[in-house]
């Protein structure tokens, strides 16, 4: 988890990053990086914020790939995680959550359809 400084800064890296690889996403001035492990970074997309409650979506970039949706808020994406925990779908051991096999794939997504109606990346795994 990215305290606020450290947000902030990987913002303005992402603000350049997105110019350079991003420029069909016109929404990058409103990503605000939340979660980081130096290659992947899920970001709130302020841009494209939804509903009466302003949610935002919640996107995935990649090294090297386009940006994508993951999760329909930060709520739902929490949501889902305490499902997949709640339901055993994945675990914690020492710390870390669980690897995901291939056999995983379609529990995974079935759990996250249920909070994120309409996300293709999870549609796509049953």
């Amino acid at each position: 988890m990215l305290g606020l400084q450290q947000a902030l800064i990987k913002k303005h890296s992402l603000g350049e990053l997105a110019v350079e690889f991003f420029d069909d996403y016109e929404g990058h001035h409103g990503w605000l990086p939340f979660l980081d492990d130096g290659d992947n970074c899920f970001v709130l997309d302020t841009a494209h914020a939804i509903g009466a409650d302003g949610a935002c979506p919640v996107l995935l970039l990649f090294q090297g790939g386009e940006p994508e949706p993951r999760f329909v808020s930060l709520a739902s994406m929490f949501d889902t995680m305490h499902d997949w925990l709640n339901e055993g779908v994945l675990t914690i051991d020492d710390g870390h959550v669980s690897s995901t096999s291939k056999a995983l794939r379609a529990r995974l997504a079935t759990v996250a359809i249920r909070h994120n109606p309409g996300i293709e990346y999870w549609q796509q795994m049953v």
